[in-house]
């Protein structure tokens, strides 16, 4: 199923990033994602996530953009990431190092979520777990399928899963709280 058109084309795209992860968790997921999260700075051209290096973090980009690198000797550029987006998901799901160097195209906030807080939150909310990791196979799923479609270029990678359409509003609505709460604490600091 292809997005609906809507006039502001810009919110659609920053909402489909999104939709992966708000899009199915819940609001009581939402607050412990607020309350837990840490709100960071990270200056242009600065490494969020370096190659070969543990973090002890997933992080939320809440604005700014990052590009992924790749290659032991010279480093290729491999994606961009930008606001709505996950990183260090996939450390988080195998508990291995990052392949990849995470570095900030422009200035940039990113929500910090301990990783043992996750893990914690997992261990003790089976329903919580269920959504999370449906919201990760999702996303990853949706990376793979356009990483196809640089190979075949008639595969249609844009189009999300109907499933989904039905929670595209409470994903934008609820990154924008979560913007917007993270920042207000971060004033009141």
């Amino acid at each position: 199923m292809r997005l609906p058109v809507i006039s502001n084309l810009k919110s659609i795209i920053s909402v489909k990033k999104v939709l992966f992860l708000l899009g199915v968790l819940e609001h009581q997921d939402i607050e412990w994602i607020i309350s837990e999260g840490l709100l960071k700075t990270i200056k242009q051209k600065s490494i969020l996530i370096e190659r070969g290096v543990s973090s002890s973090y997933l992080y939320l980009v809440l604005s700014g953009s990052f590009v992924v690198l790749a290659g032991k000797k010279e480093a290729v550029e491999i994606a961009k990431v930008e606001h709505g987006e996950i990183l260090g998901e996939l450390s988080f799901i195998d508990a291995r190092p990052p392949g990849v160097s995470v570095v900030a195209r422009k200035d940039a906030e990113v929500l910090c979520i301990e990783k043992k807080s996750v893990k914690a939150r997992l261990k003790s909310n089976p329903g919580f777990a269920g959504r999370f990791y449906y919201s990760l196979s999702l996303m990853l799923s949706h990376r793979l399928r356009k990483a196809n479609q640089e190979v075949d270029d008639g595969y249609e990678a844009d189009e999300i899963d109907e499933n989904l359409m039905d929670n595209f509003h409470q994903a934008g609505s609820s990154f924008n709280r979560i913007v917007k709460e993270v920042r207000k604490r971060k004033a009141s600091q």
